[in-house]
């Protein structure tokens, strides 16, 4: 008993009340053990425990009471990172995503050499605006490293890798129209949606939202060039490359950018049904091991915003029109139905807005008819100049003619 009652002052217990559970024996004797450790250690100048946030709060209040030499804590709490990673030990002169990619493959050919994510939102953060093939190699490194190198991608490097993407894909000189903004837009997009990528499990709602606003803004630029963004027949499958297209019917005209606005419209179906499937527990109907596989990738919960609905509903309406948008945009079930309301109105705003782009489609019609016009004047004229001239010739012929005549009468007469 005084055994115990020793070790309960060295350690600072206190006996509960009667009434409540005394402490057990080896509670105690445990407490007193690591207490008189603690204070047999304190004078000497190596602690195992120099970090305080390794310690306990008894022994973390000895650290900063100076109970061991201040040089040797601050060594160990100065230690120096990690290794250095491989684009730091490749010391690069100039790191483009070409060249980042090379290092990261060599280095990540060994089976127990894995991507750090630094190294990933480098190769990202270096595509150069304006350079097609930097926002292709990003696409590339996303796949191969998720295939060979079971990387999965955090919320930053997802970020990094969908804007590094577009400010590569989006030309920098001055463009007559939205088709290279829509195409960089609607590859954005495919990538987001490819499961080879794995965008899928730490892709923001924001960034979504903004290539979906790139894709629309591209279409807009479209209808502001004159040209044609309404596609018929969505649900008609398009002709692939080297297969030979139906031959449009008599007063049709074949729309030359049909491909690139079906694929716009179905990479922004996509979008939203990737992120409605996301936001719905998808896990809760697999099996063990693919919950488990699916949870440990997985970095984002969040669904589609509203935002998300307006601008996949004014891309579907430029597109498809009025049906096709009903048709392809769509809020989950078991959102309300003030929500769906919305939405509705959303869709009826874009169909209200869409006329005055078809006007303006038109009146640059216009203006492309208008300077044939006054070609076709200026023929005219230039047929009218020649019928002069030819008169203008023949009547010189016949004057030409009479003087000839006059000529021989003259000369039959002095005869």
């Amino acid at each position: 008993m005084h055994r115990l009652l020793r070790g309960l002052e060295k350690s600072g217990g206190v006996l509960r009340a009667g009434g409540q559970r005394p402490l057990s024996t080896n509670v105690v004797a445990a407490t007193a053990a690591r207490s008189q450790n603690l204070m047999a250690r304190q004078g000497t100048a190596s602690h195992p425990f120099a970090n305080p946030r390794n310690l306990s709060s008894a022994a973390a209040h000895a650290v900063a009471s100076g109970g061991i030499g201040q040089e040797h804590l601050s060594a160990i709490v100065n230690a120096p990172d990690r290794p250095p990673s491989a684009l730091e030990r490749a010391n690069l002169a100039e790191i483009t995503p070409g060249h980042a990619l090379s290092v990261l493959q060599i280095y990540g050919a060994e089976p127990t050499n894995y991507i750090r994510h630094a190294d990933f939102v480098k190769l990202c953060e270096s595509a150069r605006p304006g350079k097609m093939r930097d926002g292709k190699i990003i696409a590339t490194a996303l796949k191969e490293f998720r295939k060979n190198n079971r990387f999965n991608v955090h919320i930053v490097g997802a970020s990094a890798a969908i804007e590094g993407m577009l400010r590569a894909l989006t030309p920098t000189w001055k463009v007559q129209d939205g088709r290279p903004r829509l195409r960089a837009a609607t590859f954005v997009a495919q990538q987001i949606a490819d499961d080879a990528t794995g965008l899928y499990f730490a892709v923001e709602t924001v960034m979504v939202n903004k290539v979906l606003e790139e894709l629309h803004k591209g279409l807009t630029e479209m209808v502001e060039s004159g040209i044609n963004v309404r596609v018929d027949k969505i649900g008609e499958k398009v002709a692939e490359e080297g297969e030979e297209s139906e031959e449009p019917e008599e007063g049709e005209e074949a729309n030359p950018n049909e491909k690139t606005l079906r694929e716009a419209l179905q990479a922004t179906e996509d979008l939203i049904q990737l992120l409605t499937k996301r936001c719905s527990s998808p896990q809760q109907q697999m099996k063990k091991r693919a919950r488990r596989k699916y949870l440990k990738a997985l970095r984002v919960r969040t669904g589609p915003k509203m935002t998300t609905f307006q601008s996949a509903a004014n891309i579907a309406v430029l597109i498809g029109g009025e049906e096709v948008a009903r048709e392809k945009i769509s809020l989950p079930s078991w959102w309300c139905e003030e929500d769906h309301a919305r939405l509705r109105g959303m869709i009826d705003g874009a169909v209200a807005a869409a006329p005055a782009a078809e006007e303006l489609a038109a009146a640059t019609e216009d203006d492309d008819e208008a300077p044939a016009a006054e070609e076709s004047e200026g023929e005219d004229v230039e047929d009218a100049g020649e019928e002069s001239d030819e008169s203008v010739e023949e009547g010189g012929n016949a004057s030409e003619e009479g003087d000839s005549a006059e000529s021989e009468s003259d000369e039959e007469k002095k005869d």
